[in-house]
């Protein structure tokens, strides 16, 4: 082998050991800060049950109610193995992480589950805070528009994303470059509920943000570096990216068309019925 080939053959090999160390560790990060935010958000209301929850308040309970504790736990399940899946993969066991994979599938099950549980709780449970309140019949249906229409379309249509975006990512399985991207988005989309004005994240940053803008923040920030990650490893947008993105746009377009005017007035009429 001449001096030159040897030359051009450790450029490359440099040129690929750089490429791999954002590709190894940079899904550990993004996971991992994705974990952080639900561990925060959820300990003093969940984990370590210090605070009360403010419909548990107005309902003097003092306990929370079973279906969000089973709620709580299925996602700390999912958030966790979010977690650990790029670190074996980073660790170099690729075995495990394709075992855990099953264990993934039924706790994804488990999410849209439960989720979809919660969600039909909800509006019976702020119908008897607002009773709790003072509020009159006549008054219901506004309360129900201004409160649960929003995080009723909001979490169905992030629960309707993951289901999307999570069967994308198993079709792909075997595409990890495809199939990476798309299980990080499909959870950033049902982070939303971490960021509420009444826990800890964001309240934090709403005060410097507003209230609305903390996951609108922290999903851009999370979008950027999958945009980094991306042209520092392949040198352009990966298409599950640039369609995952895509995606989460259309869907913060339709809850925010769903949520406010005569389609905000008729799902708070359907829900009060």
């Amino acid at each position: 082998m001449t001096l030159s080939a040897t030359a051009a053959n450790q450029t490359v090999g440099k040129q690929a050991a750089s490429a791999s160390r954002p590709q190894r560790w940079m899904f550990v990060a993004l996971t991992a800060a994705i974990l952080a935010v639900v561990l925060i958000a959820f300990t003093p209301t969940l984990y370590l049950r210090t605070r009360v929850g403010p419909m548990d308040v107005a309902l003097q309970h003092s306990d929370l109610p079973r279906h969000l504790m089973v709620h709580g736990v299925v996602l700390t399940a999912w958030f966790s193995l979010l977690l650990i899946q790029p670190l074996l993969v980073a660790a170099g066991n690729r075995r495990a992480h394709m075992r855990l994979g099953v264990l993934g599938f039924a706790i994804a099950a488990g999410v849209v589950a439960t989720g979809v549980y919660t969600l039909v709780q909800f509006v019976p449970r702020l119908i008897a805070v607002a009773r709790a309140r003072g509020a009159r019949a006549d008054q219901m249906e506004a309360v129900i528009k201004q409160v649960a229409v929003p995080i009723v379309v909001g979490d169905s249509i992030a629960l309707l994303v993951f289901v999307i975006l999570f069967g994308a990512a198993i079709y792909w399985r075997a595409k990890p470059v495809i199939h990476k991207r798309l299980m990080v988005l499909s959870s950033l989309f049902i982070l939303g509920p971490a960021f509420s004005e009444t826990r800890p994240v964001g309240a934090t940053l709403g005060q410097v943000l507003g209230s609305d803008a903390p996951w609108f923040v922290f999903a851009g920030l999370c979008l950027a570096a999958l945009v980094w990650h991306d042209y520092a490893t392949t040198r352009r947008l990966q298409p599950a990216t640039l369609w995952g993105t895509a995606v989460l746009g259309a869907a913060v377009a339709l809850m925010l068309a769903l949520s406010g005017g005569a389609a905000g007035d008729a799902i708070a009429h359907w829900l009060a019925s």
